[in-house]
């Protein structure tokens, strides 16, 4: 099999995993279990808090302060890359672009569920909802894509 060949079905694979993280897939590691349940119980333990934050907060506040969250992460993430893939195989290239997207796919992630506490609180409308979650998920996508653009540029 060619390059060409071997990094269009990498790239691929890439993009399948990437829609799997977009869309609420998750890695089954420990780490991220206990970081989900530690997050549960302080959101829980909160919930008050979290209410009156919510009523307070606008659909647009949350995506501007998530938008900037990975936008403010992708370049640290990217330096991360480029340092940790030297020596790397082109598979582990390719999980580690994974791992660092998944970093961007978690803040977004929380950022969609704060929406959700806004709609909760607020009018309801998932339209709306849905409307400046997409908004968001494509600040994660484009950022997510420089982290790619870095893998595509180590395997060649």
């Amino acid at each position: 099999m060619n390059m060409k060949k071997l990094l269009t079905l990498l790239l691929i694979a890439m993009l399948a995993v990437f829609c799997l993280a977009a869309c609420g897939g998750s890695d089954d590691s420990g780490e991220a279990a206990s970081d989900q349940t530690e997050a549960a119980a302080e959101e829980s333990a909160s919930s008050d808090d979290a209410e009156e934050s919510a009523d307070s907060a606008t659909y647009e506040s949350v995506y501007e302060e998530y938008a900037a969250k990975i936008q403010d992460a992708t370049p640290g993430l990217v330096d991360e890359y480029n340092t940790e893939c030297e020596g790397l195989g082109l598979e582990e290239k390719a999980e580690l672009a994974n791992e660092k997207v998944s970093k961007l796919a978690e803040i977004e992630t929380e950022g969609t569920e704060k929406m959700a506490e806004v709609m909760y609180a607020t009018d309801g409308e998932y339209s709306t909802y849905e409307e400046w979650g997409q908004k968001l998920y494509e600040v994660y996508e484009e950022c997510g894509q420089d982290i790619y653009d870095a893998y595509t540029a180590s395997a060649m």
